[in-house]
């Protein structure tokens, strides 16, 4: 039978919504006539995927280029197609960013940055990806290359740009790096950061800092010192001056604060234990929110403010010591014998 008299026999089916009988006979002329348009064009809208659809549009043009109605039917069709990929690699990416959480929780890193990863190539517009990455890898410029993915795709996130701008820092400045490497308890990645700022000091009094660095690192391995978290050495002194405030008071109101309350003495307490905080956080060396929300720096504060910071913690622990010494010398000036009881 003529390919002519089957194409209107597919036609006449098509028309009565015979939909399955039609593309039957329509694929049945391509195979023997792949060079008929017009079975190509009808065909586009009878087979059932997108993905047919839009090969029987691109084998239709290339019998005939100047279809512009296929032409703009294909375009069509290649949108639906991108966009149905995009909405599929969108849930694929928050289904891997889920996952990526989840090996999180579980303090499994590595498998969370790779999920984190995966998820990003498979919506590079996923903020939350590019955030996680950011946060897990340990390799810097990925860190800087995924935050400021991040923050192009959400400018006014403020955490995404300050941790942006911490990163840059630290890749401005090396030393402070390895000291934050130090500082997490990766130790052996500290001394390899350590020998890597070595062979880029700019002169021997650099190197030979950064060799003493070194040599304690090494020492610190050899002895196997346990490592203490600088937030925790900031908590265990922090309590230090207040401790010993508190007991000073306790004795100032007769051990009975209840029957001798000292209102000077209490207001004093919470004044020492905010300068304990401060001469703390100026002793440790530690990234802190002081530095950031007080002065404006990153990393661990230069030493300008690291001084600044101490004043002012001695400052508010001497006077309310100085205001109960004055006090206790008061009261001995007006001291009685035989003692009034408590």
């Amino acid at each position: 039978m003529a390919s002519a008299e089957v194409l209107q026999r597919a036609i006449q089916a098509a028309q009565a919504g015979r939909r399955a009988e039609a593309r039957d006979l329509l694929i049945q002329i391509v195979e023997t006539d792949p060079e008929n348009e017009m079975a190509w064009v009808w065909l586009s809208g009878l087979v059932d995927s997108l993905e047919d659809r839009i090969i029987a549009c691109e084998n239709a043009l290339t019998i005939n280029p100047e279809n512009q109605k296929v032409r703009r039917y294909l375009e069509e069709l290649q949108r639906q197609q991108k966009s149905t990929v995009e909405n599929r690699n969108k849930d694929e990416a928050i289904d891997l960013l889920t996952r990526a959480k989840s090996h999180l929780d579980q303090n499994e890193i590595d498998i969370a940055l790779r999920l984190a990863e995966q998820a990003s190539e498979k919506n590079s517009d996923n903020e939350d990806a590019w955030i996680l990455i950011g946060k897990l890898s340990s390799n810097l410029q990925q860190q800087i290359r995924a935050l400021e993915k991040a923050y192009q795709l959400n400018p006014a996130n403020r955490e995404t740009a300050m941790a942006l701008a911490e990163l840059q820092y630290l890749k401005a400045n090396p030393m402070s790096a390895a000291a934050r490497l130090e500082q997490s308890g990766k130790m052996a990645e500290a001394l390899q950061a350590y020998q890597n700022a070595a062979g880029k000091a700019k002169n021997s009094r650099d190197f030979d800092h950064i060799y003493n660095q070194i040599l304690r690192i090494e020492a610190l391995q050899k002895e196997k010192i346990r490592y203490v978290a600088p937030s925790m050495s900031i908590l265990r002194l922090t309590f230090v001056w207040p401790s010993l405030y508190f007991s000073l008071s306790l004795v100032q109101m007769g051990l009975n604060p209840l029957a001798h309350p000292n209102f000077f003495a209490c207001l004093g307490l919470p004044l020492v234990g905010i300068g304990s905080f401060l001469l703390s956080v100026a002793e440790v060396r530690s990234r802190h929110l002081v530095w950031q929300k007080l002065f404006g720096e990153q990393g661990d504060g230069s030493q300008f403010v690291r001084f600044v910071t101490a004043a002012s913690g001695w400052f508010l622990i001497i006077i309310p010591h100085v205001l109960l010494l004055l006090d206790s010398l008061n009261r001995l000036q007006n001291f009685k014998i035989p003692a009034i009881p408590f």
